[in-house]
């Protein structure tokens, strides 16, 4: 349960960095003609993140590990608190 948990929250965290360093291009030095196509990918990670976080494996994967709590490290209790 634990490696699947964090398996999901390294792909999580990697969408999102994906997303800031997209999103930073677009504000910074990103041809014109490029910014539909960045703008389009940043709206589809957005959405693979929010559908991986928000899926039902995940939300289960939280509420079982919040009732072990005393079992997890300190970080893991902050990310199933996140």
């Amino acid at each position: 349960m634990r490696e699947k948990f964090r398996r999901l929250v390294k792909k999580k965290n990697r969408i999102f960095t994906n997303l800031g360093l997209i999103q930073w291009d677009l504000e910074t030095k990103t041809p014109v003609k490029s910014k539909p196509y960045l703008a389009e990918l940043v709206g589809e990670l957005s959405m693979q993140e929010y559908d991986l976080f928000t899926s039902g494996e995940f939300v289960n994967l939280v509420e079982s590990l919040n009732k072990e709590k005393n079992n997890l490290t300190e970080i893991e209790k902050k990310e199933v608190e996140l």
